[in-house]
């Protein structure tokens, strides 16, 4: 598909939705493209804060299952 054709769809879609194309378009990219990994300084300092949070008090972990359930109903799609 002609990269002009996709951004012309991409325009024409609604405000509320460019966000979950662009999203699903890193993921595509991750997925089957080849996409530098490394991670910025704030996404490193947020994962480690977020780490320190769980050794703080591993208690207030989600099951999978939930956070899976909570994703689909907020989504609606199914994997």
């Amino acid at each position: 598909m002609e990269s002009t054709l996709l951004q012309e769809k991409i325009e024409n879609l609604p405000d509320s939705i460019k966000q979950q194309v662009s999203d699903y378009i890193d993921f595509l990219l991750q997925k089957y493209g080849k996409v530098d990994s490394d991670l910025t300084d704030a996404e490193r300092q947020t994962l480690e804060k977020r780490y320190a949070q769980y050794l703080n008090n591993p208690g207030q972990t989600t099951d999978l299952e939930e956070v899976k359930k909570r994703l689909l109903k907020k989504h609606g799609i199914s994997g």
